[in-house]
């Protein structure tokens, strides 16, 4: 498994965040030069091609793999998240929040935008707007309880 060991001594590791690394470290971190050791791999996510041209939801294992690629070929698609439910039942060791990345690989014009789910709140802030093609959006998944998710972009 690929790891990034982080400033604060969290790492990202098989695309989970471990330890107590805020976003804004992350962020930092990763934007810049990550710490890394002999032992440190380059933090590559797994990826989910979702090829279907209709709205989809999003199986949890697909953002917890840490890419879901769409190429809305017709018009621009609203995808929803998992439910909290979902998200709690593909959890691993206790992980209370992720990353992941939704890739718009359209060749057209359409975007794609994303919706909360039960359990799952979206958390709708300036950066929410719509993944146009050729675009990759930023998302953080945090767990406030059980079923309880907020999932926010955080790229810009």
């Amino acid at each position: 498994m690929s790891r990034v060991v982080l400033s604060d001594g969290g790492e990202l590791f098989g695309g989970f965040l471990r330890g107590t690394t805020t976003a804004a470290t992350l962020d930092a971190d990763l934007v810049t030069a990550p710490v890394v050791s002999e032992d440190t791999l380059k933090f590559i996510p797994a990826q989910t091609l979702i090829a279907d041209d209709s709205d989809q939801t999003y199986p949890a294992a697909a953002v917890y793999g840490g890419a879901v690629a769409r190429g809305p070929l017709t018009a621009n698609r609203t995808d929803t998240l998992p439910t909290g439910t979902q998200l709690d039942a593909a959890r691993d060791n206790g992980v209370t929040s992720f990353f992941f990345a939704v890739i718009n690989l359209t060749p057209a014009t359409h975007t794609i935008t994303l919706q909360g789910n039960t359990g799952n709140t979206f958390q709708d802030n300036a950066l929410s707007g719509d993944i146009v093609p050729g675009q990759v959006g930023l998302f953080v998944c945090i767990r406030f309880g059980t079923a309880t998710w907020v999932t926010a972009r955080i790229d810009t």
